[in-house]
């Protein structure tokens, strides 16, 4: 295993790759925001603003969603990659 390429990120400690969309979701925790890359291009799409620290994403490949733990909020957060909207909350 070799490292090809690094990336630029904040604060970042934890991510998960939604593979089928082609996404890398970063959890930025201190900054209460989840960001995500585009693999294909190496460039962040787009970031998520939440009012609260964000935990550890997580893909879920059977319901293809990502689900986001909203840590001041006792709350999961579920994005659809596809859309890359925040489609839910679940306590």
């Amino acid at each position: 295993m070799q490292v090809v390429k690094k990336l630029p990120t904040k604060l970042s400690r934890c991510s998960t790759y939604a593979e089928p969309f082609h996404k890398l979701y970063v959890s930025d925790e201190r900054a209460a925001r989840s960001g995500y890359r585009g693999c294909k291009r190496d460039k962040i799409i787009n970031t998520l603003h939440f009012e609260s620290e964000t935990g550890m994403p997580q893909y879920d490949p059977v319901a293809r969603k990502v689900y986001v733990n909203l840590q001041d909020q006792n709350l999961f957060a579920v994005i659809d990659p596809s859309t890359d909207k925040v489609v839910g909350r679940i306590p």
